[in-house]
């Protein structure tokens, strides 16, 4: 027996186990497994990073597939909606990546399933059209039965317009989209500042979502939109789920402080910083899920963040890249400033030590995002060996546009901080970058329908 063989005997084994405590009703017990499979396969020998999706074989996949599927429905009965919905587009990547005919073909089912359950929690969020699209998009590859039960527990629910619609166009019609402050996860709901310069229920089609960087808060981080007011976009200033210790109003994304307030240096840092991080990683993915469900193409989904703000917005990137599939753009656009991968992430350290190979092991299902990172050339506390080494990584291994701007006399500071010219040349690389890739307004009354795929 390989070591793959072993590894899908160990998921199973969980999954099995989990589904006994579903069926108890013992809901929390039930996710805690079903994440211990998720975590085995994250863990796998040979595996490269965070995504196991292009390294499992297919027999594999489809079974981590269907715990990510059970752990939504588990989530969801606990009345965790927005974990819940991650679970569903997790199931949904996975399940993309197959393409063993024969698995491929026993894959339908728990494609159908996932759809069903994301439709049940894009319900309960009150996105009654998105529901409904993903059902008629599920009735397409369910068996009759199913339909017939699936039909049922929609007539309990709300209905949504345009029920004419085909199933594909009716996934990808663009509609305003409109905040809700209940797409923000609960993990990072704490302090967020909205701002729609427009001051209208119907928002502009570019969000940018901003990240501070560590002992700051979103409202302080919150001011520097009205200095950018990027045209066609509305922004949301997230606050860390972390209070720094003796600090009022400071807070954190991931750790950063030892017990006696120094920093805390890569080479210490074992698992503190990356378990944090990928926490805060899982909200974030929650909250791109729900600015979709709201009305938000991921092309209009933009990220900009400073110091360990910038960090999870590179690691977001990364995540996002590594589920979808190949040439899938996965967000607008990711801007950060003085920031990196963590050093001690296993890929980023690769790298640095020359054995990572990026460039040749380039995984061939991933989507991509366009990013850009400005660097002081006197920063003494991101090194720029690690600047090098996550733009290698987030290029070779993720398929990413990575843009690297060196900033000539800046340390490490925000835009414009401690340099002569008031930053001008860093602030122009920003708004050349994001006029690249924002998207432009739609004409006042049109619809825009993206092509299936997208």
């Amino acid at each position: 027996m390989t070591d793959r063989d072993v590894l899908t005997a160990h998921l199973t084994r969980l999954k099995d186990e989990g589904n006994a405590r579903f069926t108890s009703r013992d809901y929390e017990g039930a996710e805690q497994l079903y994440s211990q499979a998720i975590e085995a396969a994250a863990s796998a020998p040979g595996h490269r990073g965070t995504h196991p999706r292009a390294d499992l074989p297919p027999q594999t996949t489809a079974v981590l597939a269907v715990v990510h599927s059970n752990r939504a429905q588990a989530r969801l009965n606990a009345g965790r909606l927005m974990q819940a919905l991650l679970d569903c587009e997790s199931t949904l990547a996975l399940l993309r990546h197959i393409d063993h005919p024969a698995v491929a073909a026993a894959a339908q089912r728990p494609r159908a399933k996932a759809l069903h359950r994301k439709a049940l929690v894009l319900r309960k969020l009150g996105l009654c059209a998105y529901a409904e699209a993903c059902e008629r998009a599920r009735d397409g590859v369910a068996a009759p039965r199913q339909q017939q039960t699936h039909a049922a527990a929609r007539s309990e629910g709300c209905h949504a317009p345009g029920a004419g619609v085909a199933a594909e166009e009716a996934l990808h019609v663009v509609r305003a989209p409109r905040f809700d402050p209940g797409v923000v996860p609960r993990e990072i709901r704490r302090g967020y500042v909205f701002d729609n310069p427009e001051d209208t229920p119907d928002c502009p089609n570019n969000i940018l979502l901003l990240l501070h960087g560590a002992g700051d808060s979103a409202r302080n981080f919150a001011s520097l939109a009205s200095r950018i007011r990027l045209p066609n976009c509305c922004t949301l200033a997230l606050q860390g789920p972390m209070q720094v210790p003796l600090l009022p109003n400071s807070y954190a994304f991931h750790d950063f402080l030892e017990s006696d307030m120094s920093p805390i240096v890569p080479e210490a840092a074992g698992r503190r910083r990356t378990d944090a991080l990928q926490r805060a990683r899982l909200a974030m993915e929650g909250l791109v899920a729900g600015l979709q469900g709201a009305g938000w193409r991921r092309e209009g989904i933009h990220v900009f963040g400073y110091g360990q703000g910038g960090t999870l917005a590179l690691e977001l990137a990364r995540s996002l890249a590594g589920a979808a599939g190949k040439g899938e753009r996965v967000l607008g656009s990711v801007a950060v400033v003085a920031a990196s991968l963590l050093p001690e992430d296993d890929e980023v350290a690769s790298e640095m030590r020359g054995g990572g190979g990026a460039a040749e092991e380039a995984r061939a299902g991933c989507g991509w995002a366009p990013v850009v990172i400005t660097h002081g050339e006197r920063d003494g506390v991101v090194k720029r060996a690690w600047v090098d080494a996550s733009a290698a990584v987030l290029r070779g291994r993720y398929g990413c546009k990575v843009e690297v701007l060196t900033v000539r006399d800046k340390g490490n500071g925000m835009v414009g901080e401690g340099v002569r010219d008031g930053g001008r040349a860093e602030k122009d690389a920003l708004l050349q970058f994001w006029a690249r890739w924002l998207l432009q307004r739609a004409p006042k009354g049109t619809v825009e329908v993206q092509p299936p795929g997208r």
